[in-house]
């Protein structure tokens, strides 16, 4: 029988041997174990190789059509079509750069060196650098206020787990890094930092203002966001592409990439 886990592992493993930068960053039990869907990074310079052993992947796993979306700035996102009407999309997203409030926090090169090689054969980042990443992705709301106490427990847990793993990926972020580092510390110690995380969210404020073309790209994101395309729509309603799926793929055609199941760019 074909589990989650035999149908992704190939792919992560040869995606660990393929692309040097490519690496999980959250939570690969989520595909791996149930319906979710394998965040990672990757390099920009790389994507031609992530998409290249996704499509290879999708084809030797006689799954459909494979739908890649550059919309997002800094985001690769991959979809194979999956199963009986409506068809399911096994979704892959890989990020160029971590953002936090519009921001760039970290590249997918500058995390390099925090990767480790998990026991089931592919990279991810260590549980350290993943909480920290966590925190701002899911553990703090504006003003520095903490997410749900489910969410924020299980962000301490990683960062408890490897507090050198945690130091480091705050150096890697630069000088920004001491504020979401003390929050990260006391945070694994039981507590809440509100104040240093105020400073982190204003510290990326004043990035983006000092950064013009990067707040240009954060414009950009936030209007993708708010009008997503027929994919990330698809995406976002439970990985089910909506209504005949060759309509769908009709569609897909005129604004993505789509690759059938030959490995070639459809027209």
């Amino acid at each position: 029988m074909v589990t989650r886990a035999n149908l992704w592992l190939p792919l992560l493993r040869r995606l660990t041997q393929s692309s040097p930068t490519w690496g999980v960053w959250k939570r690969p039990e989520s595909a791996l174990e149930g319906e979710g869907d394998v965040d990672a990074l990757g390099a920009r310079g790389e994507w031609g190789t992530i998409v290249r052993e996704y499509v290879a992947w999708a084809h030797e796993a006689a799954l459909g059509p494979v739908v890649v979306c550059t919309h997002a700035p800094d985001l690769l996102v991959l979809a194979a079509c999956e199963g009986e009407r409506p068809t399911r999309l096994l979704q892959m997203d890989v990020y160029s750069h971590r953002i936090f409030r519009g921001a760039r926090v970290a590249s997918a090169e500058g995390l390099r060196p925090l990767m480790c090689l998990d026991q089931r054969g592919f990279r991810r980042l260590r549980p350290g650098a993943e909480g920290l990443l966590l925190l701002l992705a899911e553990g703090v709301r504006r003003g520095g206020r903490p997410a749900k106490p489910a969410a924020t427990e299980a962000i301490a847990r990683l960062l408890r787990k490897d507090r050198e793993g945690t130091e480091r990926a705050a150096l890697a972020l630069g000088g920004r890094g001491a504020h979401l580092f003390a929050a990260a510390r006391a945070l694994a110690d039981g507590g809440w930092d509100r104040g240093e995380l105020m400073l982190y969210e204003l510290s990326s404020a004043s990035r983006l203002l000092g950064h013009p073309r990067e707040l240009a790209t954060c414009l950009v994101r936030d209007a993708r966001r708010l009008r997503p395309c027929g994919l990330l729509r698809a995406l976002q309603a439970g990985r089910r592409v909506p209504g005949d799926p060759q309509s769908w793929l009709d569609e897909m055609r005129r604004s993505h990439h789509v690759y059938g199941e030959s490995g070639l760019l459809a027209p």
